[in-house]
């Protein structure tokens, strides 16, 4: 689970199975909010938060250090208030950098990584990767692969201009119809388990072998099968029990 027992004992059998490991904190808000409209009004509760975040992300950054985790994200689509107190977002990279001695990075949504003014200070330019692509109810590989074009593009540029490789903090589909015209999109429509397999295919077809893709994390995969039947739905993001699921295999184990 989310407590530090959980974490620690994640870490230790990834490390035990030969798997790397990022540990990155994400904030809720209540009502489905967007986080990367989060910001607040006062300094007074600007203060608050910002204690509360940085005792927060240094508490998970201090067991990241002790136990060798490889990669630590420092924060998950918070573009608003970046964009408002950057001087707080400096200052905890720095406090960070004193504390875990792994990989930095954040995870910028899709719509704004371009504008995160930290990445020269971090190790990976982190993206969550729910890129719009095409539009078709069961997209095509072919369709796909040519709808990337326009994003690598822009990613390949922002990656040689800061010479920092690019990190998809996540990136995944869900198994319904049109899932990648607006991938961020919850579960609704109708179930499409094709269209969940090409959005995979396509993406590793595409991105497999460029030396400025760091690689990525999928969205999303339940730790234990009790857990996973407890949230289960048919369609949702996570390719378990489903034909993605060998898709993904196939393209790690060659």
């Amino acid at each position: 689970g989310e407590c530090d027992k959980g974490i620690i004992t994640c870490i230790q059998w990834a490390h035990k199975n030969n798997l790397t490991v990022m540990i990155k904190p994400h904030l809720w808000i209540g009502s489905g909010e967007y986080t990367g409209n989060f910001i607040l009004h006062s300094e007074i509760e600007e203060g608050l938060w910002e204690n509360s975040y940085r005792e927060y992300i240094l508490h998970f950054a201090t067991i990241a250090d002790n136990l060798h985790a490889e990669l630590f994200c420092m924060g998950t689509e918070l573009g608003a208030y970046i964009n408002k107190k950057k001087f707080f977002w400096s200052s905890l990279i720095d406090t960070l950098k004193k504390i875990y001695h792994g990989k930095l990075t954040y995870a910028a949504n899709w719509d704004d990584y371009q504008y995160f003014p930290f990445w020269e200070k971090l190790d990976y330019i982190g993206v969550d990767a729910y890129f719009p692509l095409v539009t078709e109810a069961t997209p095509s590989v072919p369709a796909l692969q040519k709808a990337w074009k326009k994003y690598s593009n822009e990613l390949e540029k922002i990656s040689g201009q800061l010479n920092r490789p690019v990190l998809f903090t996540e990136y995944g589909y869900r198994n319904v119809d049109y899932n990648c015209s607006k991938p961020w999109k919850e579960n609704e429509g109708n179930q499409n388990n094709e269209a969940q397999s090409n959005a995979f295919k396509a993406f590793y077809q595409h991105f497999a072998g460029k030396k400025w893709f760091a690689g990525g994390y999928v969205w999303k995969w339940y730790a234990d099968e009790m857990e996973w039947h407890h949230h289960n739905s048919p369609i949702d993001f996570t390719p378990q029990n489903k034909p993605a699921a060998k898709v993904i295999e196939n393209w790690y184990r060659n």
